[in-house]
């Protein structure tokens, strides 16, 4: 379906601007396994892990599930990769983070499980360049037990090393921060990790363009209403938390 939409300015002279709009058509897929597999699924995320400039799929399940992963073939289908771990370590797995932990300019998988009822390590996953990964089994961001909802990664003091934070329910959150070659200091003082709440989902956002990446935390009871947390970075490895508003 086209629409034509004609725009008049009531300005001397008369300016029209004419421009054609088109409805956009979506074609539900039913073919291929990305579509049919069926699993207890959490959370999706588009990931390059083979950057190759087509982005990939990683779904994360809970219930024991496997994760699953799928390669993009450039042509509108994808692979479904059954081979490693990173698809065949069965956990509660209800979401992760992505980013390239250790500098070689390969994007590496991390994995929260858990959820309000099933505390666990976590699983972190190495690109190793070559469309395989390797799982990193030390290290407290892995084997710190918690009842982890959400995660998410930034740069957070500007070191250049991608840092993590993990959003855990009714118990403190955890702040690692990364020192390269996919290692990671917890961050044990300030409100960051020691305030306790229901908490779901981080997301970073510099939301005052001071150029620091400042922190909001999604919490829910599950029953009623429950006050979000946000946290303004100082720009100097402190938070200020936000109490107004």
């Amino acid at each position: 379906m086209k629409i034509t939409v004609v725009l008049a300015i009531l300005l001397s002279p008369l300016i029209i601007f004419q421009s054609e709009i088109f409805s956009q058509q979506f074609i539900k897929i039913t073919s291929g396994d990305i579509v049919n597999d069926g699993a207890y699924s959490e959370g999706a995320y588009w990931i390059d892990f083979n950057t190759d400039g087509y982005p990939d799929l990683f779904v994360t399940n809970i219930v024991n599930q496997n994760n699953l992963l799928y390669q993009n073939n450039k042509d509108g289908t994808f692979t479904k990769i059954n081979t490693g771990n990173i698809v065949n370590d069965g956990g509660f797995s209800y979401g992760g983070c992505f980013g390239d932990f250790n500098g070689d300019g390969y994007d590496d998988v991390y994995v929260i499980n858990g959820g309000s009822n099933s505390p666990s390590v976590k699983f972190y996953y190495q690109n190793n360049g070559n469309s395989t990964f390797t799982k990193i089994s030390t290290g407290s961001f892995v084997t710190d037990i918690s009842g982890a909802w959400g995660s998410s990664s930034v740069d957070y003091d500007k070191d250049g090393n991608l840092d993590i934070f993990v959003a855990n329910f009714n118990t403190t959150n955890y702040l690692y921060k990364g020192i390269g070659n996919s290692t990671f200091l917890k961050i044990t003082t300030g409100n960051l990790v020691t305030d306790i709440g229901p908490s779901i989902t981080p997301v970073w956002c510099d939301y005052d363009n001071d150029g620091n990446s400042d922190l909001f935390v999604a919490n829910s009871n599950f029953s009623s209403g429950q006050a979000n947390f946000l946290y303004k970075n100082l720009g100097d490895g402190n938070f200020l938390k936000i109490t107004s508003g």
